[in-house]
């Protein structure tokens, strides 16, 4: 049964497909699921509209490459910062429901962190002020409110990396120095503060 709707849905999955490679930006993501007692992967590109989801045995840039999408799409990928989607030519965003989830975890396990209660409140506001912009009939804010929204959002992550030292080196300690989660999540704002 599976074989006949599988066959009876292929030019479905292609035309969604080609509808999203029309798209501006797509949001990416994967997932394990279980098949057969086996772990693969469920690659996915979507819109609010449109989903395409591929099942692959592979989790990272050799399973997204099979799954025929992200390889050929022009527009901007949206994701969560994981590396392999960096492989992909083009534009990138970082989705901010995954930075919110991570700083909220961070705040839960640490309450000290006030540069991350800063954060998810910075990233509500933008939130607020871009739905507002596009009631007010614009596409989103003024070039201005960017600019300020990512002079906080620096100031902010530089802030978490402030209050989230690197340990010291141990005599004969090999490799990279640990660095906390806190400190993971500051790194990875202000390096990539444009895309978020």
């Amino acid at each position: 049964m599976i074989d006949r709707f599988g066959v009876r849905i292929e030019g479905t999955v292609e035309k969604i497909g080609d509808a999203l490679m029309k798209e501006p930006f797509v949001n990416c993501d994967g997932t394990g699921v279980r098949t057969a007692g086996t772990l693969y992967w469920l690659h996915n590109a979507s819109t609010s509209e449109l989903t395409f989801q591929v099942v692959e045995k592979s989790r990272g840039e050799e399973g997204m490459r099979h799954a025929g999408f992200l390889p050929f799409y022009p527009g901007a990928k949206i994701h969560d910062c994981w590396q392999p989607y960096w492989r992909f030519p083009g534009r990138h965003g970082l989705c901010n429901a995954h930075t919110l989830r991570e700083a909220k975890g961070i705040l839960e396990n640490d309450p000290s962190q006030e540069w991350a209660a800063k954060i998810i409140s910075l990233l509500l506001r933008g939130k607020e002020a871009k739905e507002d912009a596009i009631a007010a009939g614009k596409e989103g804010f003024d070039d201005s409110v960017y600019e300020e929204y990512l002079t906080e959002f620096r100031q902010l992550a530089e802030e978490g990396i402030a209050q989230n030292p690197l340990e010291e080196r141990k005599p004969g300690q090999r490799g990279r120095v640990r660095r906390s989660a806190p400190r993971r999540l500051a790194e990875r704002l202000l390096a990539h503060a444009e895309e978020f």
